[in-house]
């Protein structure tokens, strides 16, 4: 088939794969402005992605990675996906109709196109007939797994995958470096679209290129189109792999400097429970119309289940090394089917995560590795396998004299079949308005407001998604930062933040919680009162609290309604600077000072020893009145004390703290009493990880020093380590 025939064929392929995409997910082609597919989880948050990428290639891709939730982190977009292989092809039509949502939808009915059509160009080069790559196209467009993945667009945009295989079989075929640069721009794409996919796909491309260049390494081989040496072949994929490294440098350091700065990481443990079984492969998504019903539920991220058809059919092509060479084979064929047989093998493998394979290992020594916590949707890999194996069984079957007059018919039935065994029924939707008319007025009542960030409220945690992603997109019409956000990872300041429970509390830690907020960078709150009744239904009093809480406030200098919300404006902020010990010394324990306390004395050793894993606590839940005694060798002038505290997980810092001085001459003076809430937002910022109480002290005299706990509150005072200055 000539080139001009073959863009004609790809076509008909595209536009049969998109009457399908339509059928697959009806009724969205009747919503695509205002509803999203699945849930408003995952699908809202990669809208918004895709509506920030958006914005951003109008600007050169100036700021691209501080996105706006998550205030005051940088490089916050590394938090999740970047997407940015979808953005550059939604973009265009986002930037037309201003409609992320449209966009989003775009790109996920698209997904099974980019799929299907990719798929066919590959199985007609292997395999060399229409039908089969007919069969092997639908199996990989709607393959089971895309049912389970419906919200999660990264997942389902897979296409570029085949396409990138196809190239590269061409290139062992012709040495065409134009083939060569196909695969090199398809492979970042995809790398581009799905960070797990850079990796998970790299293993096929290892697997079926090590093959392809060991078949150039065979003598007798049959000589290709246009003949390619190995040490041709070896340099040309060397310079195909820079440009690679070129394309991703920008993006790696980007998520290595957030894993690095904020120690994100996935633990072994999170990715084995993410991990599939090799029974999952014969659990189906309940959704699944033909299978939910008759195999077990999957759990969560591991419904793996491939389907009978094409498995039976990738069987059969497996089978076909068994037969002669020449037996309906064409060029490679025993290759080819060795090297798709191998990437099943293998994805199946590491779909199974730590503990059953290389997956653990991989983790531990590739760069970026250890951040990916789904080894399951390696099922993505294992569909591409199979689907190109049963293209081979299909192309076999077709050949054979019992079919050879009726292979159509065949293909349609096979192609039905597949089809319908990935079919999930009629698609869930849930409206959404990308306008955001009911908020408005707040958007143009912070049009018209100095630059500062915002807190809205009520704030969830990493559970309650549903209020912060609607903030997170309304950052699209607004444009300021956020301190809420929902992402791959979380936020420190904003789960301390919803474990605060903002509308209790006296009104002075309430005013200390907004000096704080201030001090960082914060000059709004927005207080959404439907919301806020919503998630606390049975405590209506507690929005009044909050109300005349900010009422009260010296820190508000202005505020208003907009139903339905009410905004605040705070003094401005006053950002600190970092803090400083140069012209200090730190002080040793044991040597220049002595700790005591009632509470837990066989304790206080830990506080000096280092590890933020060990650390001191009071007997009982802080009601004022608890206290640290340190005792010097010597009159000293103390400069700062600094405590960490692992404050998100345990809620154990002290709400309020008095430090009493005692000299030599025995006079007692006062140099710290108040709430610590502002020091340790700033120390939430510094050091997510471990944040530190850095309390400065004015110039004293000190020979003995005792650090009451002041506040109230049922959750021990706890302490993880403690460092002293001294000028």
């Amino acid at each position: 088939m000539n080139r001009h025939l073959q863009r004609y064929d790809l076509a008909g392929v595209a536009v049969v794969h998109a009457a399908l995409a339509v059928l697959a997910t009806w009724p969205l082609v009747r919503r695509l402005g205002w509803a999203l597919p699945g849930d408003l989880g995952d699908p809202l948050l990669n809208t918004f992605i895709l509506g920030w990428d958006a914005d951003r290639l109008l600007h050169g891709l100036r700021g691209l990675w501080d996105a706006p939730p998550f205030f005051p982190f940088r490089q916050t977009l590394a938090f999740s996906e970047h997407l940015l292989g979808v953005a550059i092809f939604t973009a265009p039509l986002q930037w037309i109709t201003g409609n992320p949502v449209l966009a989003y939808n775009v790109a996920f009915l698209g997904s099974p196109v980019l799929a299907g059509t990719g798929m066919y160009g590959l199985a007609r080069e292997l395999w060399g007939r229409r039908d089969a790559a007919w069969v092997a196209a639908v199996a990989f467009a709607f393959a089971p797994h895309r049912v389970m993945n419906v919200s999660h667009l990264q997942v389902l945009m897979s296409g570029w995958m085949p396409i990138a295989l196809w190239a590269l079989h061409r290139y062992f075929r012709t040495g065409s470096r134009r083939a060569l640069g196909g695969f090199v721009v398809a492979f970042c794409l995809q790398g581009l679209s799905n960070g797990y996919f850079l990796y998970f796909f790299a293993v096929a491309v290892v697997v079926i290129g090590g093959i392809e260049f060991a078949g150039l390494l065979r003598p007798g081989r049959a000589s290709p189109i246009k003949p390619i040496r190995p040490g041709r072949a070896a340099a040309d994929l060397a310079v195909g792999a820079v440009i690679v490294g070129l394309v991703f440098t920008p993006v790696a350091l980007a998520y290595y400097g957030v894993q690095r700065d904020l120690g994100f990481r996935r633990a072994v443990s999170e990715a084995k429970l993410y991990a599939a079984k090799p029974g999952d492969y014969l659990r189906a998504d309940a959704d699944l119309t033909i299978w939910g019903r008759t195999l077990d539920e999957a759990p969560a991220e591991r419904s793996v289940f491939p389907g009978v058809t094409i498995v039976v059919l990738a069987g059969l092509g497996f089978v076909t090394l068994l037969a002669k060479p020449g037996n309906g084979h064409c060029a490679g064929w025993r290759r080819h089917v060795s090297a798709y047989a191998g990437v099943v093998v293998v994805a199946f493998w590491l779909s199974l995560g730590p503990g059953h394979g290389p997956y653990g290992w991989l983790m531990s020594v590739v760069p970026g590795f250890n951040g990916l916590r789904v080894p399951a949707r390696f099922v993505v890999v294992v569909a591409l396998g199979l689907a190109a194996l049963g293209g081979a069984g299909a192309a076999w079957a077709f050949r054979q004299p019992f079919v050879r007059r009726r292979p159509a018919s065949l293909a349609v039935v096979l192609a039905s079949l597949v089809f319908a065994e990935g079919y999930g029924g009629l698609l869930r939707l849930e409206p959404f308005d990308p306008d955001q008319r009911p908020r408005a007025a707040l958007h143009a009542w912070l049009a018209g407001r100095p630059a500062g960030a915002m807190l809205e409220l009520p704030i969830a945690g990493p559970h309650l998604e549903r209020f912060t992603l609607p903030y997170q997109y309304n950052t699209l019409k607004h444009g300021r930062r956020i301190v809420n956000g929902y992402s791959g990872w979380g936020s420190a300041l904003q789960d301390f933040l919803s474990e605060l429970s903002l509308p209790q509390g006296s009104q002075e830690e309430f005013d200390a919680l907004l000096g704080g907020l201030s001090r960082i960078g914060i000059r709004y709150i927005v207080v959404h009162r439907i919301e806020f009744e919503e998630q606390w239904p049975k405590t209506h009093d507690d929005l009044q609290r909050l109300t005349r809480a900010l009422e009260q406030s010296p820190w508000v200098v202005a505020g208003e309604t907009l139903l339905p919300v009410d905004a605040w404006q705070l003094k401005d902020p006053a950002v600190p600077g970092p803090a400083a010990t140069d012209g200090l010394h730190a002080l040793s324990a044991g040597y220049d000072f002595a700790l005591t306390s009632p509470d837990h004395p066989d304790r206080l050793v830990y506080l000096t020893d280092g590890d933020p894993r060990s650390g001191w606590k009071t007997e009982a839940p802080q009601k004022g009145g608890e206290w640290i005694e340190i005792a010097f060798a010597r009159l000293r002038d103390l400069a700062r004390i600094d405590f960490e505290t692992s404050v998100v997980r345990s809620g154990g810092y002290p709400r309020g703290l008095r430090v009493e001085s005692l000299g030599a001459d025995g006079d007692a003076a006062v140099l710290f009493e108040g709430s610590v809430i502002p020091l340790l937002i700033e120390g939430l910022v510094r050091a997510p990880r471990l944040p530190a109480i850095e309390l400065a002290l004015p110039p004293n005299e000190s020979q003995l020093i005792r650090i009451w706990q002041t506040g109230r509150r049922s959750v021990q005072w706890e302490i993880s380590d403690i460092r002293i200055w001294a000028r």
